[in-house]
């Protein structure tokens, strides 16, 4: 099986004896080989997936039913009053022509051999294929007027019949796995709005059934299918060819998006189930155009219209039995390309195995590229037969990336391998240029706009439990914030993460950062409501955010040495705010940092009381003025200091806080409660907490680093 596939900034390119074959003009050529094993005889015909439960036969013509059986076997057919006998021709088909019928419904179409099929609810009818691009596959949902359609359409004389997607040079004798629909609002509003519409008037105006089989490919360019040639025959479509011709490439189609680069994986194999025996097997092998096993496969895909364009391809293993492997991958108009390898169970391995992908790269720049693997359990990467990734262990999906030098048009031999424990089975790879370019169109845009709100960080495909995501932001994104900044410095960066992120690149740059965490739902609103102004921000960060990975208390010891599965906890209480205090390292935003559109004051600090054995709990109290133009709010962050513990103890740790709620102009008396515990520590020795006498520093700010009043409290006991 080979294929070659070029959409718009990706290729996936087949090439035998390492010669590269040529790429001047998009091409979709799949040319699928498949490999019939020998097995015993049929034991009952077979029918086309045209024929189902529920269709619509053509009226007043001949009725043709047609299918497979075993050779010499003998075939009767009967609908309704019609019937109809043949013997299965030497190459195992067999065709029967029953008289026309009237319209009407339903009947039921019998068709026996060794044993009998039995197609209930068929109709006789009015039976159109709708075919055609994007006009003709739009969905009624999207359509005007769709939403109140849909809930009247209720038609059961009118049969739906959508032929799945499948590309080969020859014609096929049947279609991918599908079957006839009854008109309900809960199918129609997934059809085609313009078959509908037209099913629905003919049905009503001829008041018979109609079937309308739906053969539409959304996006697809003429010139791809349409020989232009034979149209300019026709003196009628000769100036349509020719006005056609002379339109611009990019009018046309997807073509005019040069690839940046090229990409293949000319070998699939299932290397290992639990604990089978048969060693690697190969899911499809490109080399030489024949399959070990039957194999078989489909690409769908979309492009320029949507988004991103994606498309799938779908390989079952062992004959269609045992094993299943669905590649995806999307193309973002960028250089750079993602696919996704999931893993179905089609009886057969749902846990327990593992996987190699062999291939080629050939990068179009000299450019430093940089390869990203995630991946749920083991992974393994190869490029030139040179190991560059190595995370053979079982855990939640986890990215890992590996950053070179490539040169233009050379072959980088590509080695995936994988393997999967328990629970979901993913595998991603990716491969970008450092120095991807922004569109002519986008950067003219971002330029002429008077800020630019650019949103980027993660999303839970690669941020949930059970795993660690880079520190970095995801591939490319780094570079997307230096290029709109080098057209338009009023950049606001929203940024979606659970945590920090490198920040290092563009933060010194960037005048405005919001932090947005994972917001849900209601997030967009909420983010709206603030870059408006209709609310001031109040929020404080409920971690420090070191600058650098360095920089974080736990580096050098978070991950296990190699070949170790013991992680030691080294940084013991001085984790977070505290690190940062005792290491004297200044973080990018302290623990508790935060801005408003507003200002606030601090003033007139009293502990009350000033001694005492905490006994009962001391109050800590200040006034906070909002000193600025706009109504906001404020969180007051009270720290204890304790430097005379016999135990090393932290600089300062946060005992209290409360939210004030301030107009323009306004002051409020802000009150925090402290009892003994704030002012306690573990002893180990007595498994007890423990406060011991002395003086403890009373520190008040508006973050762990922006202390703004300061006192004492004395403990007597």
């Amino acid at each position: 099986m080979w294929f070659t596939l070029d959409l718009q900034v990706a290729e996936i390119v087949k090439r035998k004896h390492c010669s590269l074959m040529k790429k001047y003009r998009i091409l979709f050529y799949f040319i699928a080989f498949f490999v019939f094993l020998r097995s015993p005889l049929r034991a009952e015909p077979v029918l086309p997936h045209l024929f189902s439960d529920h269709m619509v036969i053509r009226r007043e013509t001949e009725i043709r039913i047609w299918g497979w059986a075993d050779a010499g076997e003998k075939i009767s057919v009967s609908l309704g009053a019609g019937s109809g006998q043949a013997i299965t021709n030497a190459d195992g088909r067999w065709r029967v022509t029953l008289p026309a019928m009237r319209a009407g419904g339903p009947f039921t179409l019998l068709v026996q051999g060794k044993k009998t099929i039995v197609f209930r609810d068929v109709m006789l009818g009015e039976v159109w294929v709708a075919s055609g691009q994007s006009n003709m596959a739009y969905a009624l949902s999207g359509a005007t007027g769709g939403e109140k359609e849909i809930s009247h359409a209720t038609y059961p004389g009118i049969r739906f019949f959508t032929v799945p997607k499948k590309i080969a040079v020859e014609p096929q004798s049947d279609t991918l796995p599908a079957a006839w629909e009854v008109c309900s609002p809960e199918i129609a509003k997934s059809f085609s709005a313009v078959s509908y519409f037209f099913a629905r008037d003919l049905h009503k105006v001829l008041g018979v059934p109609v079937g309308i089989i739906l053969s539409a490919w959304p996006g697809t360019a003429g010139e791809e299918w349409t020989d232009s040639d034979s149209l300019r025959r026709e003196p009628a479509l000769k100036p349509i060819v020719e006005r056609w011709d002379a339109s611009a490439s990019y009018v046309k189609s997807y073509a005019a998006h040069p690839a940046e680069f090229s990409i293949e994986f000319d070998d699939f194999e299932l290397i290992c189930v639990g604990n089978d025996p048969q060693g690697p097997l190969s899911l499809s092998n490109f080399d030489d155009g024949a399959a070990q096993i039957t194999t078989g496969g489909n690409w769908t895909y979309d492009w320029q219209g949507a988004p991103d364009s994606v498309f799938e391809l779908v390989t079952p293993g062992r004959g269609g039995r045992g094993f299943a492997a669905r590649a995806r991958g999307a193309l973002d108009g960028t250089s750079s390309s993602r696919i996704k390898a999931g893993f179905n169970a089609d009886n057969g391995p749902v846990d327990h195995f593992s996987v190699r992908w062999t291939g080629y790269f050939v990068p179009r720049t000299d450019d430093n590229y940089k390869v990203y693997v995630s991946t749920d359990d083991g992974v393994r990467l190869f490029i030139n037969d040179e190991r560059v990734i190595d995370d053979w262990q079982r855990y939640g999906e986890t990215l890992d990336t590996y950053s070179m030098h490539m040169e233009p048009g050379k072959l980088y031999k590509i080695r995936l391998e994988y393997f999967e424990n328990v629970g979901t089975a993913t595998a991603r790879f990716g491969i970008a240029a450092a120095t991807q370019a922004l569109g002519a169109e986008t950067k003219a845009l971002a330029s002429k706009a008077d800020a630019v709100v650019l949103c980027v960080g993660f999303d839970p495909s690669i941020e949930s439990e059970g795993g660690d995501r880079t520190f970095r932001l995801p591939g490319g994104q780094d570079a997307l914030i230096q290029q709109i900044l080098e057209v338009n410095k009023n950049v606001i960066v929203v940024l979606t993460a659970g945590g920090n992120v490198d920040m290092t690149p563009w933060i010194d740059q960037v005048p405005s950062l919001l932090h947005t965490w994972y917001p849900g739902q209601e997030g967009g609103t909420a983010l709206a409501q603030i870059l408006f102004g209709e609310v001031s921000p109040s929020g404080k960060l409920p971690a420090s955010f070191e600058r650098r990975w360095e920089d974080n208390a736990s580096f050098g010891s978070y991950y296990p040495k190699k070949g170790d599965k013991r992680v030691e906890y080294k940084e013991g209480i001085c984790v977070g705010y505290r690190h940062f205090d005792r290491a004297q390292v200044k973080p990018l935003f302290p623990f508790g940092y935060g801005l408003s559109y507003t200002r606030f004051q601090y003033s007139d600090l009293k502990v009350t009381p000033l001694s005492a054995d905490l006994s009962a709990p001391i109050t800590v109290s200040c006034n906070v003025k909002n000193t600025g133009s706009r109504e906001g709010a404020e969180v007051v962050e009270v720290y204890v200091g304790d430097s005379h513990a016999n135990v090393p103890r932290p600089v300062k740790e946060l005992k209290g806080f409360a939210k004030v709620h301030l107009r323009p102009g306004e002051t409020k008396r802000v009150t925090v409660s402290l009892e003994r515990r704030a002012f306690s520590f573990y002893d180990v020795e007595k498994n007890n907490w423990k406060a011991e006498p002395g003086k403890f520093s009373i520190l008040v700010g508006s973050s762990s680093e922006k202390i703004e009043l300061q006192g004492e409290f004395t403990l007597s006991q």
